[in-house]
C-alpha cells in the first residue's frame, strides 16, 4: 500500500499540474466571453446574426458557455478522482491516536456540506442521543466517513421533498452507532454486494468515481469498526457504522 501510495502520489503530481492550468484557463474564458458576448449581442442586436469560422452567432451564443463550463467541469471532475485516488492509496494506520469527539465531528462534516444539503434536500437532520462515547482513531477520516456517506445519501434521493437523517448513538456494548439514513432510490441486492468494490459506481455519467464508499469502508477497517447496509430499491437505504468506544 505504501508503494501504491509513492505511485499515486507521482501520478497526481503531473496530473494536477495541466489541470490546473486548465481549470484555472477555462473559468478566466468563461468570464471574458461574458464581456465579449455583450458587445457581440450588440452588434447580433444591431445588424442580424453573422456567421464565426462558418456557424451562426445565434448558435454560438448559446453554446460556447456551455462548452467552457463542461471544460471547467470535466477539469473539476479530474481534480476530484485525484484527491480520491490519493485518500484511498494512503492506507496506513498512522496518526490514529486522536480522542475524538464525535458530535464535533458531525457539526464539522454537516457544515461542510451546508450547500450540497441546502441543494438536494428540504428535509435533512442530525440526532444525537447522549451519552455519545468517544472513540480513538483519525478524526480526519472519521469526518470523511460521514462527508461521504451523507452525500451518497443525498444524491440517492430523487426530489428535495426526499429525506436524510443521521444518527449518533450508543449500542448496547457502549460502542458508537451511526446511521445514516435516506428516502432515496435504494439499492438493488446484486450491486449493494459490490458498492464498496473499489471504482465500481453506478453514477459514472453525474460524475461518480467509484471511490468514494470505498474510502469510507477502507478508514472503517483502519478505525476497527462495522459497516453494514441496509436497502430497499424505491424505499431508501440506512447504513450503519459501529466504532469501537475509546477503552
Amino acid at each position: 500500500m505504501t508503494a501504491l501510495g509513492t505511485l499515486v502520489s507521482g501520478i497526481a503530481h503531473e496530473i494536477n499540474n495541466p489541470n490546473n492550468f486548465i481549470m484555472f484557463n477555462s473559468k478566466m474564458m468563461l468570464d471574458l466571453w461574458k464581456g465579449f458576448s455583450e458587445v457581440l449581442d450588440r452588434v447580433y442586436e444591431t445588424e442580424g446574426d453573422f456567421e464565426v469560422e462558418n456557424l451562426p452567432y445565434s448558435v454560438l451564443r448559446e453554446d460556447i458557455p456551455k462548452l467552457l463550463e463542461g471544460i471547467a467541469g470535466g477539469s473539476e471532475r479530474i481534480k476530484k478522482i485525484v484527491h480520491e485516488l490519493k485518500s484511498f492509496s494512503k492506507g496506513d494506520t498512522e496518526n490514529m491516536e486522536d480522542i475524538i469527539n464525535v458530535e464535533d465531528v458531525v457539526t464539522s462534516a454537516v457544515k461542510i456540506l451546508n450547500q450540497h444539503i441546502l441543494k438536494y434536500t428540504s428535509d435533512f437532520s442530525t440526532d444525537i442521543i447522549k451519552p455519545v462515547p468517544n472513540v480513538k482513531g483519525n478524526r480526519q477520516k472519521m469526518e470523511q466517513v460521514l462527508i461521504n456517506l451523507i452525500l451518497n445519501a443525498l444524491e440517492a434521493l430523487p426530489d428535495k421533498n426526499g429525506s436524510v437523517r443521521l444518527l449518533c448513538t450508543s449500542d448496547e456494548n457502549g460502542n458508537l452507532k451511526i446511521c445514516v439514513s435516506d428516502t432515496g432510490v435504494g439499492i438493488p441486492g446484486d450491486i449493494i454486494r459490490r458498492i464498496t468494490e473499489p471504482f465500481f459506481t453506478t453514477k459514472l455519467k453525474d460524475g461518480g468515481t467509484g471511490l468514494g464508499l470505498s474510502i469510507v469502508y477502507t478508514y472503517v477497517k483502519e478505525h476497527k469498526g462495522e459497516l453494514d447496509f441496509a436497502s430497499e430499491p424505491e424505499k431508501g437505504t440506512t447504513v450503519t457504522v459501529t466504532f469501537p468506544a475509546q477503552g
